[in-house]
């Protein structure tokens, strides 16, 4: 073979390694085959268009760590640059002003999606229960949205939260689009261990149920005064010097702060009804990858700007991501990382780790630390008197 053409073959599958490597395909769980060009070729487009948004904007240089990238609510325009460090600044800033009191009002909001062959929970699982214990700190209504394919689940009210049966109005734009493809959703979500249809219900129930603050059960609340504090807002679960945070998974949706007529919260319906027969099967495409879509927009038709939505840095909200042990900044106001291991198991958890879980639900550590491993598990169910 002619050296020239061995140089053009090793050039491009350096050109081809590159590529992959900054575009950060394998977090897309993208089918890429010689079947699937269109949508190869739709996330390029949208890859590259974050890419240029990220050099015009400056975000990856002003989103630092304990910073955020803000437009103050109402605002027409706000650049990139006139940017926030740190939770103690967002909280004295003129951002917090009625709308902070007016999603605290709204309250918390988790979803709860019951497999047909499980019966209706009476309680939070066991699991789950240090995150809703962390929510029940912040004084806001706490309500746990109960979905069963089959059947209405009751009403379950306990102290200080509830379980709460969702029934999905037809008239509403997701709501229509639920009930007309309700078995494809179940079908699909049962691949993904129903985080799927969990992506879907969230949407619903901050767009219906009157906004607030959505929480995935994994998402712990560390200082409930300053959670109260925090605008209408999404944040990023990447560090901007790392390549992922290039990549299409930027923001997270298992935290979302946000009013029921914000333009992210209908803008992500649209998204959803839009994209689910281009590549609805995949969770994070419907899910952080959505989020990332949306903001993406609001950021070019903007002006680099998001009006009335702060975009929170990595150490906000998703300062320990699953599996890491390293420590939470000071300003962060929660953590999301899954407990299973340590509440199934007794798995050991790092000092760092404990003692931030000792912080966010200290009566569920109390119970969870005392008494034989395996017998205590059985005796407990949820949350149980607080």
């Amino acid at each position: 073979m002619p050296r020239a053409i061995r140089r053009v073959i090793v050039c491009g599958a350096i050109c081809m390694a590159l590529t992959l490597l900054l575009f950060d395909c394998a977090s897309m769980e993208f089918p890429f085959s010689w079947d699937a060009s269109r949508h190869e070729f739709r996330f390029l487009q949208w890859t590259m268009s974050q890419q240029m948004l990220d050099m015009r904007c400056g975000l990856p240089q002003m989103l630092n760590a304990r910073g955020f990238y803000v437009a103050k609510p109402g605002a027409a325009s706000t650049p990139a640059r006139d940017v926030l460090r740190g939770g103690g600044e967002l909280r004295r800033s003129a951002i917090v002003d009625e709308s902070a009191s007016a999603l605290t009002a709204a309250g918390i909001h988790y979803v709860l999606a019951v497999p047909e062959s499980a019966t209706c929970p009476a309680d939070v699982p066991t699991k789950y229960a240090c995150s809703v214990e962390s929510a029940i700190a912040t004084r806001s209504p706490v309500s746990i949205w109960v979905i069963h394919p089959t059947r209405t689940c009751a009403l379950v009210e306990r102290n200080g939260y509830a379980l709460r049966p969702l029934i999905l109005d037809h008239e509403s734009i997701l709501g229509a689009w639920y009930h007309s493809h309700t078995k494809e959703l179940w079908s699909e979500g049962y691949r993904t261990s129903l985080s799927l249809v969990s992506n879907f219900l969230r949407l619903y129930v901050l767009l219906q149920r009157g906004g607030g603050t959505y929480l995935d059960f994994d998402v712990h609340v560390l200082d409930p005064e300053a959670f109260n504090t925090l605008p209408e807002s999404v944040a990023a679960q990447e560090q901007p010097t790392s390549l992922k945070f290039h990549g299409l998974h930027r923001y997270n949706n298992a935290f979302m702060r946000l009013h029921s007529t914000s333009a992210l919260a209908e803008g992500l319906a649209v998204d959803w009804v839009n994209e689910w027969l281009y590549k609805g099967t995949h969770r994070g495409y419907t899910g952080p990858a959505a989020v990332t879509r949306v903001v993406n927009q609001m950021l070019a038709t903007h002006q680099c700007s998001t009006p009335g939505l702060a975009l929170l840095g990595m150490d906000s909200v998703y300062g320990l991501k699953v599996g890491d042990t390293s420590g939470l900044g000071a300003d962060a106001v929660a953590f999301h990382s899954k407990l299973d291991d340590w509440v199934l198991s007794g798995k050991y958890l790092s000092p760092q780790r404990s003692a931030e879980v000792q912080r966010a639900c200290p009566r569920f550590y109390q119970r969870m630390s005392s008494g034989d491993w395996a017998g205590r598990i059985g005796r407990l169910s949820g949350l149980g008197p607080l």
